[in-house]
């Protein structure tokens, strides 16, 4: 057990040290998710589960943390498409020198 700790402790860390700055960033940005966006969520659910949308919707609606967590997902999506809508990300290749 304490070595599993030891093992995950750095990744779990990371982990909640990038959702914290992402959910900051959801309220900096003022983002908010369409209806849309929410039922293209439920409806690649119900794919992968292989369940009607229905049952997912249904699911979902009377379910408010795990809503509020697909939520979450979705708007931790738009902030990083957002982010590289306005950065442009360049390859780089290799050009056998030194690296510092």
């Amino acid at each position: 057990s304490e070595m599993l700790k030891e093992k995950y402790y750095d990744t779990a860390v990371q982990s909640v040290k990038r959702r914290f700055v992402l959910a900051h960033l959801v309220k900096q940005l003022d983002l908010t998710l369409e209806k849309e966006a929410i039922d293209a969520a439920y409806n690649e659910v119900a794919r992968i589960e292989e369940k009607p949308v229905d049952e997912i919707e249904d699911y979902y609606n009377k379910n408010k943390v795990p809503f509020q967590i697909l939520k979450q997902s979705l708007l931790e999506g738009k902030v990083i498409e957002h982010i590289l809508s306005i950065n442009e990300v360049k390859e780089v290749k290799d050009q056998g020198g030194s690296s510092c």
